[in-house]
């Protein structure tokens, strides 16, 4: 059974553990690399419940023989028969193991650059208005427009802000726009707006 597809190994041990044994691959497999553990449950007789409940079952446990994880499985054959143990190699199952963990790993690592590059994107695409918007709120606190309005020349606190262009805009009223015009410039050299 040494070269079967399955990569198991068995083990027989006769009865009273006389010292009896067959094994499918002497050299790997013996009845030192069964852990004296799963060896006392095997024994174990079990108090049978129900007409058919069995006095022995089956046990595994896992081991490390030379780095390379197996599968140790045992039971005892009833009405007397040898107990068997099985070997199983799980060094496939960890190769998997490892190339799952190595796919993961780059799929996440893909995954978190995908998503750097979309919320770079998509920061881009918001803030740039809000930056724009700042500005503005900036330069309007200060008195100052990147774009002011037609005919209008805005300036600062202390400055002439109602001078209209010829031609633009509302005309002064007759009797009494110069005079508002005064008193708006006045105001703002004072601090106080109107």
């Amino acid at each position: 059974m040494a070269d079967n597809t399955q990569k198991y190994e068995v083990l027989l041990v006769t009865r009273g553990g006389s010292g009896c044994t067959a094994a499918s691959a002497p050299d790997l497999f013996t009845t030192k690399a069964v852990p004296g553990v799963l060896r006392r449950a095997v024994d174990e007789r079990r108090a049978a419940e129900g007409s058919q409940a069995a006095p022995y079952h089956l046990y595994w446990q896992r081991i490390t023989l030379d780095g390379t994880p197996y599968l140790v499985g045992g039971a005892k054959v009833n009405g007397g028969g040898p107990t068997g143990y099985m070997l199983k190699s799980l060094d496939t199952e960890r190769q998997d193991l490892n190339s799952l963990a190595w796919s993961l790993g780059i799929a996440t690592a893909l995954a978190l650059v995908g998503s750097a590059l979309l919320a770079q994107a998509a920061a881009a695409t918001v803030l740039r208005p809000v930056q724009r918007l700042g500005e503005a709120a900036n330069l309007a606190g200060r008195g100052a427009s990147r774009h002011p309005a037609p005919g209008l020349r805005l300036g600062r606190a202390g400055q002439s802000v109602a001078h209209l262009q010829p031609g633009r805009g509302a005309a002064p009223e007759a009797g009494g726009g110069a005079e508002r015009a005064g008193g708006v410039q006045s105001a703002l050299r004072r601090g106080h707006v109107a």
